[in-house]
């Protein structure tokens, strides 16, 4: 599946991707192959690109660029230039 977005929603959505991935996350860790070592990676870091929002879930790319993101408690919201929209969409 190819995902595409355009201008700052292309920043903010990447960026966003990786906060979600990596924000909860204090330490990563590998496991070696065979082994069974495990060894911490330190070499990463997180961006937050919006505030606001309560435990993010998942996220869809708009073809404007916007993105929608849902929340852990049900709540749809919307990232709109980067910005958090202030009012969750009602009726989903």
């Amino acid at each position: 599946m190819k995902v595409t977005a355009r201008g700052v929603g292309t920043a903010a959505g990447i960026a966003l991707s990786a906060s979600l991935l990596l924000g909860a996350a204090a330490q990563a860790m590998v496991v070696s192959e065979g082994e069974g070592e495990v060894e911490a990676v330190e070499d990463f870091g997180t961006s937050t690109v919006v505030s606001g929002l309560e435990h993010p879930w998942g996220m869809a790319w708009l073809p404007d660029g916007s993105i929608l993101v849902t929340e852990r408690p049900g709540r749809l919201r919307m990232i709109r230039d980067g910005a958090l929209v202030e009012e969750e969409i009602a009726g989903v």
